[in-house]
């Protein structure tokens, strides 16, 4: 939530621009900038999308503009290989 106490995404919101850009959980977290484990990357974004934690505001405005204009085409090649990934287990 962002100081007025406004919601700046819903969890449902995120879970369905994920779901319409075919992306599995940790690739979403590695588009979205996370670089940590697999685990915790599934483990942050499926707490956004069940709505058990709040959605930063920085994290919102990025997935709208992703929303909006789409994935970039290239990413540097540490993440590219990260993309590679398979889906979380659990």
């Amino acid at each position: 939530m962002n100081r007025d106490n406004r919601q700046t995404m819903l969890g449902s919101d995120l879970k369905r621009l994920r779901k319409a850009l075919g992306l599995s959980v940790d690739a979403f977290a590695i588009e979205l900038g996370y670089e940590g484990s697999k685990k915790n990357n599934c483990t942050t974004i499926r707490r956004f999308e069940a709505g058990k934690r709040g959605i930063p505001l920085t994290l919102a405005k990025l997935a709208w503009m992703i929303d909006q204009h789409g994935l970039p085409e290239q990413w540097p090649e540490h993440l590219e290989a990260k993309l590679e990934n398979e889906e979380c287990s659990g």
